[in-house]
């Protein structure tokens, strides 16, 4: 339906988000304080700045991801998360600066592999 609700295990609290496109793929929280939140659904990764009592109205919008998304998957120090597209395309988003993305491409002569991402997964280091 296009909605995501989250649910704070301490308090209760629910957080929905909705009017999102057909499909969410996936949720994770990254950053130095899990203070940012990262939606891929349909072909495109948004991501949200956590404020004091709510999420921030306006996320950065990363894409294309062609073809439905693979992801979010955060790294475990929280330093970036990353999602991919059916074309191979794998976008990274750094904490530090969650308004900019790192492409590492699908197609191409310089693609990574060129084969549809369906999951991801980070290396501990």
């Amino acid at each position: 339906r296009g909605e995501v609700r989250i649910t704070d295990p301490d308090s209760g609290d629910e957080l929905s988000l909705d009017g999102l496109g057909d499909r969410a793929r996936g949720v994770a929280w990254f950053g130095p304080e899990h203070d940012l939140l990262a939606l891929s659904c349909d072909d495109e990764l948004l991501v949200w700045q956590r404020a004091p009592d709510d999420l921030e109205p306006e996320p950065w919008i990363h894409g294309p991801l062609p073809g439905p998304s693979a992801g979010p998957v955060a790294r475990r120090d929280g330093t970036a998360v990353a999602a991919g597209g059916h074309d191979g395309t794998v976008l990274v988003v750094p904490s530090a600066a969650p308004w900019e993305r790192w492409t590492l491409p699908g197609h191409g002569e310089h693609a990574a592999h060129g084969r549809r991402v369906r999951a991801l997964a980070w290396a501990p280091d």
